[in-house]
């Protein structure tokens, strides 16, 4: 005769099978927690990459062909290495009038690196005030710019990583690789090319 309740195999068999299901249930769980935390880092990464991509194009697009003349020699309206860009521009009017130079250059210190953007103004008088370097994007590990250059008519442009010519480049690309991240798909930015009389 058979009395109500369990076997111990019956118990066992019962035990074993929910220690399964909670094995692939936190194992689910656990997968579900990584997918987020990488979907988070990918928004991330993607907002970091438009609002720098925004702030190059912003900027380089509203580069001022200006030769700036000071007593010596012209200055050039638009310089760039490898690694460093300089030109003329303006600041939003509600912050400062007047002409200033800009320059994009990665800041290396033994902490961290940093991509950072220097505004001086060309006004030679000591008026001016000066203005902190902004910090455009930290942690970088590498920023590399090039600068497309016109060739003979008929001929293709070719990239350069060196820029000393008196006009404007046809474009400038900025390579961007962050630590932690892939590298960047390349901004590319045409900037005015006609001088300002």
């Amino acid at each position: 005769m058979r009395s109500n309740g369990f076997t111990l195999l019956e118990v066992l068999i019962a035990t074993t099978l929910l220690s399964i299901m909670m094995v692939l249930l936190m194992g689910s769980l656990r997968l579900g927690a990584r997918s987020w935390d990488r979907g988070e880092e990918q928004i991330d990464q993607t907002s970091q990459m438009l609002v720098v991509s925004s702030f190059f194009r912003r900027h380089l697009t509203n580069a001022i062909p200006w030769r700036v003349m000071d007593q010596q020699r012209p200055e050039p309206m638009f310089s760039g290495s490898r690694d460093a860009i300089e030109y003329i521009g303006l600041l939003p009017a509600q912050i400062k009038t007047g002409l200033y130079r800009f320059r994009f250059f990665v800041d290396r210190r033994r902490d961290r690196t940093a991509l950072k953007l220097s505004v001086r103004s060309i006004d030679t008088s000591g008026e001016a005030e000066p203005i902190d370097d902004l910090e455009v994007l930290r942690d970088v590990e590498e920023v590399r710019f090039a600068f497309l250059a016109p060739r003979a008519p008929g001929e293709p442009p070719v990239w350069i990583e060196e820029w000393t010519d008196e006009m404007m480049p046809t474009a400038i690309s900025i390579r961007i690789r962050v630590r932690g991240q892939e590298a960047w798909p390349a901004i590319v930015v045409a900037p005015r090319i006609e001088p300002l009389a």
